[in-house]
């Protein structure tokens, strides 16, 4: 395992002491150049602050428009659904009323076909009584006239 120098040190010495500690000295600080540094800091907190805040309004004004977007989108939707529900139903009402007048119509030729077959049977019935008649009226003129005779 390698060594690294702090580990290479006798006890009680640091790196800041002996030939390998650092040779730069820390500056003096000016004071009024630190004061300027902190105003120029104090304004670039300020603005930073300032954008943020414009952008947080932003972007909360940009969120609304979408979720109204949204929201109108939702209920144009809606409205255009009940619409296409409602026009078919009323398809569907308008069917039912056709299949029911057509039930109708189809009963109504049913029954006129069963009173034409009801009155031309009965007609039937009338010459075939009409026929019997004229036959037996001929029967009885033939024997009267063999009576005469």
């Amino acid at each position: 395992m390698a060594k690294t120098r702090a580990s290479q040190m006798p006890p009680g010495k640091t790196l800041t002491d002996g030939p390998d500690a650092p040779t730069d000295t820390p500056k003096p600080v000016d004071p009024i150049k630190a004061a300027i540094n902190e105003k120029q800091a104090d304004l670039l907190d300020a603005k930073a602050a300032r954008i943020s805040s414009s952008a947080e309004a932003q972007a909360v004004k940009i969120d609304r428009f979408y979720m109204a977007a949204a929201q109108s989108t939702t209920e144009t939707g809606k409205i255009i659904g009940a619409a296409l529900t409602r026009a078919g139903a009323e398809e569907d009402a308008e069917r039912m009323e056709i299949q029911a007048e057509a039930t109708v119509a189809r009963t109504q030729g049913e029954d006129q076909t069963d009173f034409i077959r009801a009155y031309a049977d009965n007609v039937r019935a009338v010459l075939d009584k009409l026929s019997a008649i004229q036959q037996a009226e001929a029967d009885t003129n033939r024997a009267i006239i063999r009576n005469l005779g």
